[in-house]
């Protein structure tokens, strides 16, 4: 019995040793968090790892990590916002501008008037937005739901117009619902219900658990 328990004592010493030693050691691994506290995710569930700064990289490093202002690439996007209004952003480069001059003239980028032109592709018309060689990007009321557009980007000269780059074709989001319905993917009858006139005064959604 006296040998079992010095084993015993021996053990518990060693056990005690090898975590304080653990301890005093510096954590420079970056590990995954443990469970949660109250362990509510899935069995194949891979929780997320600390993300660490470090504090020594230099200016040059920093940028790196960031999306880059220009990406020296002629586009022009055209998007969405709502049925009133769309969104373009776009890029011009050096390239460009020089093609330009050589179609003109030297130094008429400067006596130039850069336009977001906008095509309503439905009715065959179009409009001009005067803009500036600082912008990159613009908000475009149309207020015509469901309608086919595309923009350019040109300059005007000496009464000319000249295109330089030429967006993508979108339609604009119509005003209500769409009366296209997919036959596996039904809207239940309440829900379809309370987008009429049936639940007039109900401020939420208690009406679709039949809770009200």
């Amino acid at each position: 019995m006296t040998v079992i328990l010095a084993i015993l004592v021996i053990v518990a010493f060693a056990v005690y040793i090898f975590y304080t030693f653990q301890e005093q050691q510096p954590n420079t691994a970056q590990r995954k968090p443990l469970k949660l506290e109250h362990d509510h995710r899935h069995e194949d569930m891979e929780l997320a790892e600390d993300y660490s700064f470090d504090f020594d990289q230099t200016g040059d490093d920093l940028e790196d990590d960031f999306l880059p202002e220009f990406y020296e690439e002629d586009r022009l996007v055209l998007m969405a916002k709502d049925p009133d209004w769309l969104y373009a952003y776009w890029e011009i480069t050096d390239n460009t501008r020089r093609f330009f001059e050589e179609q003109t003239r030297e130094k008429a980028w400067l006596a130039s008037q850069p336009v977001l032109r906008i095509y309503n592709l439905t009715a065959g018309n179009y409009f001009d937005i005067k803009i500036n060689d600082k912008a990159d990007s613009w908000y475009i009321w149309i207020k015509k739901p469901n309608t086919k557009y595309k923009a350019e980007i040109g300059r005007i000269y000496e009464g000319k117009y000249y295109k330089l780059i030429q967006s993508n074709h979108l339609i604009s989001p119509a005003y209500g619902f769409s009366e296209i319905f997919d036959p596996q993917w039904l809207p239940s009858k309440e829900i379809w219900r309370s987008l009429g006139s049936e639940y007039e005064f109900a401020y939420g959604s208690n009406h679709l658990t039949k809770n009200e």
